[in-house]
């Protein structure tokens, strides 16, 4: 699958839009204002927001509330009803394992901007959600966030309030954890690691179950159709996915392979995407790894092999030796010299 056009449908826009005129109707004029958007732009008429939108009216939006739990609010609010023309085909599903089947496959009538992959087991099953567009850190967060409520909510109202679903994030607890804990306790879980995703994690026997909400109708005829609404337009901002990824990444550093396969490409496909931007993959994650390691010198008072195994260094000695090829200095003078110099720019050693 390549790297498609990054855009959020504007039927997923159109619940804030409704939650805004609930919750603060007095601001919604300004936070579209600042978004440079209108209520047109979200109407189902629409056929999506670009990314560099939707992150523009969900910034707007959390600083007109001052609120930090936007995304949570949103899945709150999105089911698999909004899910367009793929809704129907999915609630005709006999069981979760053809449900997430369907899914999986016309998963790009859902958005473009994330990847998703149903991985059958023994004992338990994963549904997985990745990154799989250029968008800024908040609205990355914040849209992980409404995915993974919003499908934690679905698959209980399709299995049954008693079935144990875990929800694993990578990425940092959220300040407004307790309404996690309120909704489902213990089954949300939080860590910065690895690569930012979504795995939904569900015990198999519940798979072939029929479902609560099914309608119990053939599947064939609406599945024949959607394939032509599938979207065909790609992206070339591979460069700014690759940079996303790389930042985001927590105690690994992402091989070409790696990466690849976040896309279901080859490594050879993907460098020649990069290539094509002037970009050279190795020199971009020196370049990135080094500034992360600027960052959580002088942010934090983390102990130098702890900002290593942040970075994905396999001990803290390699760590030393990369930073002073970049720096000129050692992590831990870097750290004294810029703290002490009155321009922020440490002498070299």
């Amino acid at each position: 699958m390549p790297l498609y056009e990054p855009l959020m449908p504007a039927r997923y826009a159109l619940p804030l839009l409704e939650f805004l005129r609930r919750e603060n109707p007095d601001c919604l004029d300004d936070i579209l204002l600042e978004a440079q958007l209108s209520a047109s732009d979200l109407s189902g008429g629409n056929p999506g927001l670009r990314m560099a939108q939707f992150d523009a009216l969900l910034s707007a939006a959390s600083r007109g509330l001052q609120r930090s739990d936007l995304g949570f609010e949103l899945g709150r609010l999105i089911s698999i009803e909004d899910h367009g023309a793929l809704g129907p085909a999915l609630h005709s599903s006999r069981n979760l394992d053809q449900l997430l089947r369907t899914l999986e496959r016309y998963w790009r009538l859902v958005t473009t901007s994330f990847r998703a992959r149903y991985t059958p087991g023994n004992n338990y099953c994963e549904w997985c959600i990745s990154v799989a567009a250029p968008m800024s850190q908040a609205t990355m967060r914040m849209t992980l966030e409404l995915l993974a409520v919003s499908c934690f909510l679905d698959f209980k109202r399709l299995l049954g309030s008693d079935t144990r679903i875990d929800i694993y994030l990578s990425i940092p607890s959220p300040p407004h954890l307790q309404r996690y804990a309120r909704l489902a306790p213990d089954c949300f879980h939080f860590s910065a690691a690895a690569l930012p995703e979504i795995r939904c994690r569900l015990p198999t026997r519940t798979f072939g179950q029929p479902l609560l909400l099914s309608s119990g109708e053939g599947t064939k005829p609406r599945l024949a159709e959607l394939g032509s609404l599938l979207p065909r337009g790609l992206s070339t901002h591979y460069g700014d996915w690759v940079v996303l990824m790389l930042n985001e990444a927590e105690g690994v550093q992402p091989s070409l392979r790696e990466l690849a396969g976040m896309l279901n490409m080859s490594a050879r496909n993907l460098t020649r995407k990069l290539t094509a931007e002037g970009i050279n993959l190795r020199e971009l994650g020196l370049d990135i790894r080094h500034q992360r390691a600027c960052r959580l010198l002088l942010d934090t008072r983390l102990p130098i092999a702890e900002v290593s195994a942040r970075l994905g260094y396999a001990d803290p000695s390699a760590f030393v030796r990369a930073f002073r090829r970049e720096a000129g200095s050692t992590p831990a003078h870097y750290r004294r010299a810029v703290a002490k110099a009155p321009g922020g720019t440490p002498a070299a050693d």
